[in-house]
């Protein structure tokens, strides 16, 4: 696992964290306007990556077998919009940085998911990028190319027709070589899966 420089690891420890179930709710009634288009300005933004981010730490809480204890801290940085926290039940502690891109409709070039992948380069290993998807698309994963990434982790969020949150994605090196791990939230349970898929071969270039 990449580490965290001792310089971030004393600023993600001054972060104050909390329960990531307990930020959904309260973001729940405004994500409810945002979803009926009622809700806008630049709050928005803040609010939809808080939410994501608080959806991406709690999903992280279930089915793990470590079963460490999961909170999330909201600070803002050129690099990532939150910070993972997990207390493992040996008093190690693991800051994760987290990165969410939402990708949806409201993107005025309507660009690929391929092309903002491409920009994820510029950004450290130590990061995790999250695709809020709030866009009528399927996600192929054998045609997109993840070489070239430097981040941990890369995941792909998105809502089903029956009210499923899905999370597709894992660490880039994985995904690099054919390994998707999924997780499907509902009812408050998340189901954990693993799948092969062929690696793309596009070009360096694309």
């Amino acid at each position: 696992m990449q580490r965290i420089d001792p310089i971030a690891h004393r600023k993600f420890g001054s972060l104050e964290y909390v329960n990531p179930e307990k930020l959904i709710k309260e973001l729940l009634p405004t994500i409810d306007l945002i979803q009926q288009g009622t809700f806008g300005g630049r709050e928005r933004k803040t609010v939809v990556e808080k939410y994501a981010g608080a959806l991406f730490a709690y999903i992280l809480t279930q089915n793990n077998h470590i079963h460490p204890t999961i909170s999330v801290g909201m600070k803002e940085d050129d690099d990532y919009d939150c910070v993972v926290r997990a207390v493992e039940p040996s008093g190690k502690i693991i800051f994760r940085p987290v990165q969410v891109k939402e990708f949806s409709n409201r993107d005025p070039k309507n660009s690929e998911i391929q092309s903002e992948i491409n920009k994820l380069k510029k950004y450290p290993p130590d990061l995790a990028v999250v695709f809020w998807v709030k866009r009528d698309v399927k996600i192929d994963l054998s045609k997109l190319k993840f070489s070239g990434l430097n981040i941990q982790q890369l995941w792909f969020m998105g809502e089903s027709p029956t009210n499923e949150v899905m999370l597709h994605g894992g660490f880039t090196r994985d995904l690099i070589s054919g390994l998707c791990r999924i997780k499907i939230l509902k009812n408050g349970k998340v189901q954990t899966l693993k799948r092969q898929f062929k690696p793309c071969q596009l070009a360096d270039n694309i």
